[in-house]
């Protein structure tokens, strides 16, 4: 949707030529400036665009020149790449070089870009997105048909927020995936929480079993069995992993389920809640797990 004047494209670039003679002679970067200043109004009345943009933005590298900024927002302009051309604007008119008519060109620029923009953000469902860009460009919006333009993508981004009942708050089209990605998240993590506490259980039993075969064995030795028996160290790590490893077998399985069950079974009146809370007492030792969804 190009509604810009091609006026404002020669201007530019009428007075980047104004400029070159004014550095004839002077040093090598201004030399190489003019250089590719002029290469990029070659390609850029070639319609060759991206180039004359790249070209621009190499001149202005080799020795700033606040022209070749509005150059190179007018080609991203042309080529449609808005969010590109505003960034551009911005920093061309934050350097309080631009003439009267070189800030007219930039709101235009602005005006359109903010429509474009906006128009976007619709047809990707991104209402509060449309409305901030329209909001944006609303001083800049001074023709009839563009005012027309902007009142019809507002009306509709605003039906649209109604009719969702403001669910995607102040991130545009945002806040449905953040809060799915936030479950996701929790799930994953319950469920890698709970797996993890599976093979942490299984680990620990086969060493407490390794353990408690050694001192069956040893009960044939007499002295070897008595060794064994008598390492309190040795004899406490298998008196805790009978009641430790059926623990962590049951709550690792809980936090699994319940990291499937957010996956599978989602909430969207309210989100699903988890909670852990140990249980440590002289009768037992373990776990209560609770879930809402």
């Amino acid at each position: 949707m190009k509604r810009l004047s091609i006026q404002v494209v020669i201007c530019v670039l009428t007075v980047m030529t104004g400029i070159s003679p004014a550095f004839a002679g002077d040093s090598s970067a201004r030399q190489e400036m003019l250089r590719l200043s002029a290469e990029g109004q070659s390609q850029f009345e070639d319609g060759r665009l991206n180039e004359a943009a790249e070209t621009y933005a190499k001149a202005y590298e080799a020795y700033p020149q606040a022209i070749l900024l509005k150059n190179q927002m007018i080609a991203r302009y042309l080529l449609e790449e808005c969010e590109e051309a505003v960034e551009l604007g911005e920093v061309y008119m934050a350097t309080g070089e631009a003439s009267e008519e070189d800030q007219e060109d930039v709101r235009a620029v602005y005006g359109e870009c903010s429509l474009d923009l906006a128009e976007a953000a619709v047809e990707k469902e991104q209402w509060t997105t449309a409305l901030e860009w329209l909001e944006f460009g609303e001083e800049y919006l001074l023709e009839p048909q563009l005012q027309e333009d902007a009142s019809k993508i507002r009306e509709t981004a605003e039906n649209a927020l109604e009719a969702d009942d403001g669910d995607q708050g102040t991130a545009p089209g945002r806040a449905d995936v953040d809060s799915g990605d936030n479950n996701d998240l929790i799930a994953y993590s319950l469920v890698g929480g709970g797996v993890a506490m599976l093979a942490g259980a299984t680990v620990w039993y086969f060493r407490a079993q390794g353990m408690y075969n050694e001192l069956a064995d040893a009960e044939g030795d007499l002295a070897r069995f008595n060794e064994l028996n008598e390492n309190q160290n040795y004899t406490a790590r298998i008196n805790r992993a009978r009641w430790a490893v059926p623990t962590l077998y049951a709550v690792g399985g809980l936090v699994t389920a319940a990291g499937v069950v957010l996956l599978v079974l989602p909430s969207d009146e309210e989100p699903g809640a988890t909670a852990f809370t140990p249980i440590i007492s002289p009768e037992m030792t373990g776990a209560a797990w609770s879930i809402r969804f």
